[in-house]
């Protein structure tokens, strides 16, 4: 997250519109107390939403690794158990 002073910001208007295009939140502060968020818009442009995904830790950007998957069931199909006495 990105701050600015209410002072500087109409001077930089351009950096934070990209800034908030590329899907980050910018917070404008007033004598040192935060007075308003600029974020994008719901439902942005695709790469901002994969960008606040990753952020999130929701997606991991291609070719990196997943965290490491710790099986639930310590039996094999058990899975298939579950789901047979589901029926």
């Amino acid at each position: 997250m990105t701050t600015y002073s209410t002072a500087e910001a109409p001077a930089k208007l351009e950096e934070i519109l990209d800034k908030v295009r590329d899907g980050e939140t910018i917070v404008l502060f007033q004598e040192g107390e935060a007075v308003a968020e600029i974020r994008p818009v719901a439902g942005g442009s695709e790469e901002a939403v994969l960008r606040q995904l990753e952020e999130e830790g929701i997606l991991s950007p291609p070719g990196e690794r997943p965290m490491d998957f710790v099986p639930l069931a310590e039996r094999p199909g058990a899975l298939a158990r579950f789901l047979e006495s589901r029926r």
